[in-house]
């Protein structure tokens, strides 16, 4: 569900980011244990009706898919302004919200310089 967010805004947009978030979705949907993919759509979507990490906590990573053990895996594609410090951070924030049963993995894709 949802849409590979394009960054850098109209007039130079990443491409380079939405195809890899894409390309990351798909490769978490091939796996055999993947429940459930997402692009760019809030945590709380993939929590059990009811529950909330609250505003702060539902972030919104590139991908995010839910496993038939009932953990949630985030990965973030780097954009041309993105720090990977802040990104494994904001992932990590959002994994240490979550109860210990659901957090699963964090990833972040690199950014190749152009």
């Amino acid at each position: 569900h949802g849409r590979a967010q394009v960054t850098g805004g109209q007039k130079n947009p990443d491409v380079a980011h939405s195809w890899k978030s894409r390309k990351e979705a798909i490769r978490a949907a091939k796996r055999s244990d993947v429940e459930y993919v997402q692009m760019d759509l809030g945590i709380n979507r993939m929590l059990p009706k009811g529950s909330k990490l609250g505003p702060k906590g539902n972030r919104r990573p590139d991908v995010a898919y839910h496993t038939k053990d009932g953990k949630i895996h985030q990965v973030e594609v780097q954009s041309r302004t993105d720090k990977l410090v802040k990104l494994n951070n904001r992932m990590d924030n959002t994994k240490s919200k979550l109860p210990k049963s659901m957090q699963g993995t964090t990833k972040v894709i690199e950014r190749i310089p152009n």
